[in-house]
């Protein structure tokens, strides 16, 4: 063997390492060390990993074996090429999500998100995101044309591929394909995506048409409406284990847990969904953010699908009964459909990061403004005195990922919580010192969990199917009401609270509390949209955990007997009626 057939050798064997084995490599690591925390049980998430990914080798050296046997047809040998080449693309693409977000690459997230997923890599990575453009189309030149060197003749190695193929397609038939609550980690990116496609599943014209109203055993009385300025601050990817108040594991939030100490503080509060338009909904209209089958649209450009014009919203209440209304964010209200969906649902005024107020402040990811600049806005609309009342729904973005501190450029989750943090309590105590307290309330509560893996101390706290919900909720009328709630509630229940709040009649339900009222009253079932099993829907019935796949006419809660039927049947027709009247809507 001459030195130049020993160095091409080597440079094939250097494509295989970088290109398939490193990323299997570390995909594998990943998944047994999420898979860890959750379980205490070694090796066997990089097992899993690995034999769910030998399909995806499969593909991939197929396709490339095929293109080096058709060297004559020009045409398909190179397309084989590339579309292998795509595969690791995805494949890699696909490691890079469930690293940072903690689900996989999806998609319906592609079509939804993908015309702003360039955006946003720019401005996190800035200039040197360009320099992967001409080193991508290098690679993939080199690599299309470089194989053309490769000669398969004997047969020795025809043998020895269709041996390798043959040890990949059993190695794939043992993977566990259980119905395991953490399968959706170890589960390659195409056969994830298959196993949630039934989320899209259409209901039948039958189906919808039979599927009842559901009692939701509503209790109504009537009361004194209370007319206080209202502020909810909604503060991006805020979690229950950034506290040590909130949960005793992560110390990073100390004024917020200062201004929990004093005041109304609820431990062990839900989010309905993973994502901030999941957050809006719940929040402003008071609906579970379970969306239609099939909500995206060809042009993957819908936000807010089945929840827009709300008639029943948070502003729209308050709007009749003398309230001026407001809806700030940090970031565009363009990106994402914050301020045309705000508007269907009728808040006054919309404002974003491009007002003139912020001329001067460096922007940030989603072109967002500072958490500091924002809550400076904030107080100079709730500081202007007017006769009217007014309700301002504050949404901000420092802390969303990729976590960068605004005061020093620096990406630290730490960093970056202790910033937020440090601006919530400037925040507060400017609002006590103008005497804000005297005729207003202030709720400080998150959007979501935010989108990084779980931590061990949340699994073992909260256990692993509640721990992606959990959240933080402060209500404060200036310290001067304080009381610790540790009953479950959910974000669906502030909405409900202030409608209640603001109305001459209170109203409660099954699936509906009032936490502002006294006593406070805590619903009995707590909803929540999970992000990393999209056909998943979590059901939190007291200390009964219930999973619904989403399948149309086929939607199923998995394990009926732990719950009972009668339960099971109060779920499922809830989930199903929510779905049909978002499709209808």
């Amino acid at each position: 063997m001459n030195r130049y057939t020993l160095f091409l050798k080597l440079k094939y064997v250097l494509y295989c390492a970088f290109f398939i084995v490193l990323p299997v490599q570390f995909r594998a690591f990943f998944v047994d060390k999420y898979l860890f925390y959750h379980t205490s049980t070694g090796a066997y998430g990089a097992i899993q990993s690995i034999l769910n990914d030998a399909i995806i080798i499969f593909g991939i050296l197929l396709l490339v074996y095929l293109s080096l046997v058709l060297k004559r047809h020009a045409i398909i040998k190179y397309l084989f090429r590339l579309f292998a080449f795509l595969i690791v693309c995805v494949y890699v693409a696909d490691i890079f999500i469930v690293y940072n977000f903690s689900t996989h690459l999806i998609v319906a997230d592609v079509i939804k998100y993908g015309a702003y997923a360039g955006k946003y890599i720019y401005q996190i990575y800035g200039i040197w995101i360009l320099m992967l453009i001409p080193l991508t189309v290098l690679t993939i030149s080199l690599i299309i044309f470089d194989l053309d060197k490769v000669v398969i003749h004997h047969k020795r190695r025809h043998l020895a591929f269709w041996s390798i193929m043959l040890i990949l397609f059993i190695a794939y038939c043992f993977r566990d394909n259980s119905r395991y609550v953490h399968s959706w980690i170890y589960k390659n990116v195409i056969d994830y995506n298959l196993s949630i496609r039934s989320q899209s599943a259409d209901y039948s014209k039958a189906f919808m048409s039979n599927t009842p109203i559901p009692d939701e055993g509503v209790i109504c009385f009537s009361s004194k409406p209370q007319k206080k300025n209202i502020i909810i601050l909604m503060v991006e990817s805020l979690s229950s284990y950034h506290s040590h108040f909130f949960s005793g594991i992560k110390d990073w939030t100390p004024h917020l847990d200062i201004i929990a100490e004093q005041n109304v503080s609820f431990t062990n509060f839900y989010a309905n969904g993973y994502n901030t338009e999941d957050g809006y909904i719940a929040v402003l209209t008071g609906l579970l953010p379970i969306s239609a089958p099939s909500y995206w649209s060809n042009d993957g450009r819908v936000f807010f699908e089945g929840f827009m014009d709300i008639s029943a919203s948070l502003p729209n209440i308050a709007k009749s009964h003398g309230y001026r209304t407001a809806f700030l964010t940090a970031g565009e209200l363009i990106g994402f459909g914050d301020g045309q969906w705000a508007e269907s649902i009728g808040f006054d005024y919309i404002e974003g990061s491009n007002h003139p107020y912020y001329a001067g402040w460096k922007k940030f990811h989603f072109q967002s403004i500072p958490d500091e600049a924002l809550l400076n806005r904030v107080l100079t609309i709730a500081l202007d005195r007017k006769n009217r009342p007014f309700l301002l729904f504050v949404s901000t973005l420092s802390s969303h990922h990729p976590f960068m501190n605004p005061e020093n450029n620096r990406r630290s989750e730490q960093e970056v919580i202790r910033y937020v943090d440090k601006q919530i309590g400037r925040f507060y105590n400017e609002l006590k010192q103008s005497d804000f307290f005297s005729s207003g309330m202030l709720i400080i509560t998150a959007d979501h969990h935010a989108m990084v893996p779980l931590k061990e101390a949340e699994i073992k706290k909260f256990g692993a199917i509640r721990a992606p919900a959990r959240i933080p909720l402060i209500i404060s009328y200036g310290d001067k009401h304080k009381q610790v709630e540790n009953r479950a509630f959910q974000q669906t229940d502030i909405y409900n609270s202030l409608k209640n709040y603001l109305n001459d009649e209170k109203c409660v339900s099954r699936w509906l509390g009032d936490l502002i009222t006294h006593p406070t009253v805590p619903p009995v079932f707590i909803g929540h949209k999970r992000g990393e099993e999209r056909s998943l829907i979590s059901i939190f019935h007291g200390s009964d955990d219930i999973l619904v796949k989403l399948n149309g006419d086929n939607t199923k809660v998995l394990s009926p007997s732990v719950i009972g039927s009668n339960i099971a049947n109060e779920v499922l027709n809830k989930i199903n009626y929510e779905r049909i009247a978002r499709q209808k809507n």
